[in-house]
């Protein structure tokens, strides 16, 4: 025992002597260091001005400023929720530079994604309301903002995993305002895209956005310059980039919509001085020039923010200094963005009404790869249904990578109906013209899913309307009964010698039946009985003649195909319109005749901004005879410049024009056009006569407003006709 106590004495004394000799040779106990102060950024909304927060991240990102949190209102959100995610200053700038953003706030469609019947829906009609017992149902908003959603949705999809925005690779806010109680609200989870666009959800410009349950609108209501909100993630040093709007001077409000704009702006812009106070360091980039819609100036925009930022380097590394913040520039890979993802399901929240739709727009199976771009363009389509106020996706990711598509539908709040007014309106300077103002009332899904029963009323130069039902055959996909009743009373001139010398009217009253088949996005196929009772009286008696009544009893058929990429204005595509009439005496028709119709137009764009369009219209009676209220006219504008409006008629009718136009911005165009064209009584004297024709032509130009195309146009024709035209809005 004495040995072993020994031994284990003698141990611990060498031990002792060595941990000795190894404090003696190192070197004294360092302090602990202090953590480094978080940095925080605070990023105002201002709209397009938003775009110089780009050039102020690039900036700092170069300096080696740390940023460990970001909190940001509307534009602001957009621009740091997407740093917070991981995309680079030049992956945002390259996105801002490619995006054409009168596109991403627009709520029309793209055309060739529609279905023929809705193609031209919504784009003819000024303004909807609903009509409910006894009220009108204004929209929540101008603009729908779903394209922007979409494009939200598509961009942040790299992080659509991460729904704790604090995992973000930068931790992340977006600021907006509950607009039932004017609370702000931060949204800290989620879905980062639905954030970011709650945020920017301006009110009376766009909807307001539901997030849980909760009515959001524009953050900048409340918080336009996030400081508490930066501070309260933990920022121990916040750095505030103010972009807001200014208060218009007094030589600028002129009108209730200045009122308006400068009643809101005088909150935003006071509760916007008390943020900033309370930032480390204020950036207020000049952007006095600069409305908050001139989104097409983001490249000046960033190098304001460029500017800006690089005025402030002193006082950023003094803070830096003062702070204790070490500056390093950080490395950041950017992101890989998302193409395609695996369908694991796809569902719908909202009116289960739509899932035959949702399942014939958005036809994903799963298992199958979807590119982002099927997505947007089956939300798209979705909207263009007409009966939506808003559509989105989200992209939940499940097991064995594969996604669920939750698509969410939010229907319009029209009441018993939907009610639209279109305005057209013609003249020309030979005296003739044709305007027209129509109201149209719609009610969906009146019977089952996809029906719907409308009905127009049109006061103008004609004037009547017509009830019918739209009834899609369920079972057989595409096929459609499509049954109407319609009054129609028509102004018509008779010219002599290039003058009005008479008027007649043509009143039209019936039903038809119709059965067609929707030919995709592509045209649709109608066969069906038609029955009108038609009436031609004369107005003005100098040249007489005696009241004509026909009833007109049989088939009709059409095929229509359109492929244009828009309207007004194409750039590409193809319209064909062929309608075949035959009346028989043997179906209780008083006149036994046929007509047919072809009608069409071709879209070139050979170089950009210029595009040719070669239209035509060739009608015959195939040698039978039509009753005067069945006859075709021709001339004024579009398609037969130099000649007044409906100045020839006849029963048989050739026309062809080359339109030119030229972009001079997105909404500006020059036009020209040559056109010749003539009508006839009959088709043997068309074929004795053919080398009669008339000859014109001439130029304007034209604007795509957002009430609807507007045109000022110079025509010439012969026998020294000179022609102004004034034409504003859509055909009914």
């Amino acid at each position: 025992m004495r040995a072993l106590l020994r031994s284990l004495c003698a141990a611990a004394l060498w031990l002792t002597a060595v941990s000795l000799a190894w404090a003696a040779e190192a070197p004294p106990a360092q302090p602990v260091t202090a953590k480094r102060p978080k940095v925080g950024l605070a990023l105002s909304g201002g709209g397009a001005r938003g775009l110089a927060h780009i050039g102020i991240l690039k900036v700092l990102e170069e300096m080696g400023v740390p940023v460990d949190m970001i909190a940001g209102t509307s534009m602001g959100a957009i621009v740091g929720g997407l740093y917070a995610s991981g995309y680079t200053t030049g992956q945002i700038e390259d996105l801002v530079g490619h995006l054409d953003w009168r596109e991403a706030f627009s709520s029309q469609p793209d055309r060739r994604l529609l279905r023929f019947d809705l193609k031209d829906e919504s784009q003819r009609y000024l303004f909807e309301v609903g009509v409910g017992e006894g009220t009108i149902n204004l929209p929540a908003g101008l603009l729908s903002g779903y394209k922007l959603t979409t494009l939200l949705t598509r961009v942040c999809l790299p992080v659509a995993r991460i729904t704790d925005f604090n995992r973000l690779p930068i931790p992340f806010r977006a600021v907006a305002t509950d607009i039932t109680n004017g609370e702000t609200v931060i949204l800290d989870q989620g879905s980062l895209a639905m954030a970011m666009r709650a945020s920017m959800s301006l009110p009376s410009i766009f909807p307001p956005f539901e997030i849980n349950g909760r009515l959001l609108v524009d953050g900048g209501i409340t918080q336009n310059l996030p400081v508490d909100t930066v501070k309260a993630m933990g920022a121990d040093v916040v750095i505030a980039v103010n972009v807001s709007t200014p208060l218009k001077p007094r030589n600028k409000i002129n009108d209730f919509i200045d009122v308006m704009d400068q009643t809101i702006s005088l909150s935003m812009i006071r509760n916007t001085e008390e943020q900033a106070s309370r930032a480390d360091l204020l950036i207020t980039p000049d952007l006095e020039r600069f409305s908050n819609t001139e989104f097409s100036k983001f490249e000046e925009l960033v190098l304001i923010g460029v500017a800006a930022a690089r005025a402030q380097a002193p006082a950023v590394l003094a803070l830096a200094r003062d702070k204790g913040v070490e500056l390093a520039r950080p490395h950041r890979p950017g992101v890989k963005l998302v193409e395609e993802v695996t369908v694991a399901k796809v569902s719908l929240a909202g009116s289960q009404t739509y899932l035959p739709e949702l399942e014939r727009l958005a036809p994903f199976k799963p298992g199958r790869k979807v590119t982002t771009l099927e997505l947007d363009e089956s939300v798209q389509r979705l909207y263009g249904l007409g009966t939506l106020e808003s559509v989105d996706y989200q992209v939940i990711p499940v097991a064995a990578g594969r996604s669920e598509i939750l698509y969410t539908l939010k229907e319009k709040q029209l009441g018993l109906a939907g009610s639209r007014m279109g305005l057209k309106l013609g003249i020309n300077s030979q005296g003739s013209e044709d305007w027209g103002i129509n109201f149209n009332f719609r009610r969906p899904n009146v019977i089952f899913s996809g029906s719907s029963a409308e009905m127009n009323i049109i006061i103008g130069r004609t004037y009547g309307g017509d009830v019918r039902l739209s009834l899609p055959n369920q079972p057989l996909e595409g096929v459609f009964l499509r049954p109407s009743l319609f009054y129609y009373s028509k102004l018509h001139d008779i010219y002599d010698s290039r003058e009005i010398r008479a008027q007649f009217t043509v009143e039209q009253v019936g039903f038809s039946l119709e059965t067609g088949y929707n030919l995709g996005t592509w045209g649709e196929f109608t066969v069906g009985y038609w029955l009108e009772y038609d009436t031609a009286s004369p107005r003005i008696l100098v040249y007489d003649f005696d009241e004509i009544s026909d009833r007109l009893s049989g088939i009709r058929s059409s095929l229509k195909l359109d492929t244009m990429d828009k309207n007004p204005f194409p750039t590409r595509g193809f319209t064909s319109n062929i309608v075949l009439h035959r009346m028989l005496k043997d179906l209780y028709s008083d006149v036994d005749f046929a007509r047919m119709e072809w009608s069409g137009s071709l879209a070139l764009t050979p170089w950009p901004r210029h595009t040719l369009e070669p239209n035509w219209k060739l009608a015959t009676s195939l040698n039978t005879s039509p009753p005067l209220t069945q006859v075709v006219f021709l001339g004024g504008y579009p398609g037969m410049l130099g000649y007044a409006f409906e100045e020839f008629f006849g029963s048989e009718l050739a026309r062809a024009q080359l339109m030119y136009r030229y972009r001079l911005s997105d909404r500006i165009y020059l036009l020209a056009a040559g056109n010749t064209g003539q009508v006839w009584d009959s088709l043997d004297e068309g074929e004795r006569q053919w080398d009669h024709l008339l000859w014109g032509g001439g130029g304007g130009v034209a604007f795509d407003t957002p009430l609807g195309p507007l045109a000022l146009t110079l025509g010439f024709g012969e026998q020294g006709r000179t022609n102004l035209y004034f034409n504003f809005g859509y055909g009914f």
